[in-house]
């Protein structure tokens, strides 16, 4: 039973790769076209770029942590996680755009949701 949690946590590790390289691309591309280097300072948004990736590698973290107790449950999790992952993937990159995407246009998201 040990064997299957190590196997579960290295098959998310690999995947980890693939899960930051497409966020950077995401982010990367949408800092290009919002300008938001020269706009915000390199300092400040180097920052938050940092504290962003750390929460969201944070958040990656349930997808193994899911699997090891539906496994404990006497799941098969083959194409569970690859939704999970997938899944998972998608919304981190969604989410990360429109949080740079509200960076860049402040005005535009506190005139939404002012009430």
């Amino acid at each position: 039973m040990k064997e299957d949690y190590v196997i579960i946590l290295l098959g998310w590790e690999k995947r980890r790769l693939v899960y930051n390289g497409l966020l950077i691309a995401v982010t990367v591309a949408l800092c290009v076209q919002y300008n938001l280097w020269a706009r915000l300072g390199k300092e400040f948004f180097q920052f938050n770029l940092v504290i962003l990736a750390m929460g969201a590698n944070l958040l990656y973290l349930t997808g193994p942590a899911m699997e090891c107790y539906l496994t404990h449950r006497g799941r098969d999790c083959f194409w569970i996680r690859r939704g999970m992952f997938w899944g998972g993937t998608l919304f981190s990159m969604v989410l990360a755009a429109y949080t740079l995407h509200s960076i860049a246009n402040p005005l535009q998201y506190r005139m939404l949701f002012s009430f």
